[in-house]
């Protein structure tokens, strides 16, 4: 999937305001935490310095690291049953202190496999629906707010027709379909909510959605003629 890069940097943005927010919440959830119990605080001091106290063992000359290796891990071992117990007695999840990704796929990366992880995708879906918004009605506008009662004979044929085909097109898009379709005809017979409706369940789906009117891409066609 290629992605608008104007787009993408103001999803990015707000991803990663999202996750400071995050991240701010959870460091404020923690030193509440510490307040009331300090000893906890200790805990987790003592258990961050284990790593550097085993390295410091293993690398001791003339001696076998292992005993102190073992007692070390005795007393990480120790401090964590402390830390939970300590935890639950305040009324707590034993995990409060550590703070998991909301994106288990990407550690709240944004990307994974070198691409675009599916949460980073969603802010894009948001942003570009923004985009879109602007020009188009989004809001209101889609296969389930679309109305047959304004319609009646042919033409309630007529758009019954195109509202059923649009929606099979637009849950059924991928990157392979090459499938088109044009919408025309006199006004008032949906052809603007339907394609706005295409629209919102193709960015729904991950995939870019381009608005242009049509004297914007006679424009472009023009230019790329004669220029």
């Amino acid at each position: 999937m290629a992605y608008d890069g104007r787009i993408l940097r103001r999803a990015v943005q707000k991803f990663e305001e999202d996750r400071r927010a995050r991240e701010q919440q959870f460091q404020t959830r923690r030193e509440a935490i510490f307040r009331r119990q300090p000893r906890l605080r200790e805990i987790e001091s003592e258990l961050s310095g284990t790593a550097s106290r085993i390295i410091a063992a293993a690398m001791r000359r003339g001696t076998d690291p292992l005993p102190a290796v073992e007692v070390l891990r005795d007393e990480n071992l120790g401090l964590q049953a402390e830390k939970r117990r300590l935890l639950t007695q305040m009324g707590y999840p034993e995990d409060a202190l550590e703070e998991a990704p909301v994106c288990p796929l990407c550690g709240d990366t944004g990307y994974r496999n070198g691409g675009v992880c599916r949460c980073l995708k969603k802010y894009y879906a948001r942003e570009q629906q923004k985009e879109l918004s602007r020009m188009l009605d989004l809001g209101s506008q889609s296969f389930d707010t679309f109305s047959e009662e304004y319609y009646s004979g042919k033409d309630l044929l007529t758009v019954r027709r195109n509202a059923s085909v649009l929606r099979s097109f637009a849950e059924n898009f991928s990157k392979d379909t090459t499938d088109n379709f044009l919408l025309i005809g006199p006004t008032g017979l949906g052809k603007t909510h339907l394609s706005t409706s295409v629209a919102v369940v193709v960015i729904e789906r991950g995939f870019d959605v381009l608005y242009r009117t049509a004297q914007e891409i006679m424009s472009v066609f023009e230019k790329q003629r004669f220029g």
